[in-house]
């Protein structure tokens, strides 16, 4: 398991968001990426396209702190809520009470669904805006698109792909949803 480094970069109320070792690395590479992809598969220069590479990173981290707060509300809801946010490469994992015991499946599933149902509750407002901005240009098609399939195919359908990789202590929502369900 990736150890949190104190004390949080940030909090959001009084949920502390933590960051691991792997954190600053992984930006730095998911924007290398992100400019050669943009390079390669659009017409924009250098400077344009490592802003909008900068811009496609902010995307996708704040993305992915709507889908883990939606599991916060979800956990608040179900009332056990969460401890924090554990932010671990690319991707992040919320954290609950070591001394939590035994939940029922209710609690879980309840949990799990909170991510997915706020990604695509916030693909509504990133799709309207895409269609409105669309003829914008090149860089608004590349955000604003990037923001709609990732907000859609990642945090909200493809959070439900059931999937675990132990040593980094990550269960995807779908596998959750599983074995809960599989329980009743």
């Amino acid at each position: 398991m990736l150890i949190p480094i104190e004390p949080p970069m940030m909090r959001i109320g009084n949920w502390p968001i933590y960051r691991t070792v792997t954190f600053l690395p992984s930006v730095a590479i998911l924007e290398v990426i992100s400019v050669l992809l943009v390079l390669v598969l659009s017409p924009l220069e250098t400077l344009p396209a490592i802003a909008v590479g900068l811009l496609l990173v902010v995307i996708h981290f704040g993305l992915e702190l709507i889908h883990q707060y939606g599991h916060k509300i979800g956990a608040d809801m179900s009332g056990y809520p969460s401890t924090g946010l554990r932010v671990w490469g690319p991707l992040a994992t919320i954290t609950y009470p070591d001394d939590e015991g035994d939940l029922p499946s209710g609690v879980h599933i309840q949990r799990a669904l909170g991510g997915p149902l706020a990604s695509l509750l916030a693909a509504i407002p990133i799709g309207i805006i895409a269609a409105a901005l669309w003829s914008s240009g090149t860089a608004a098609q590349i955000l604003l698109g990037f923001a709609l399939f990732e907000t859609v195919a990642v945090f909200g359908l493809g959070a439900l792909f059931p999937a675990q990789i132990p040593a980094l202590d990550f269960t995807s929502d779908g596998a959750i949803l599983l074995r809960e369900m599989r329980k009743n």
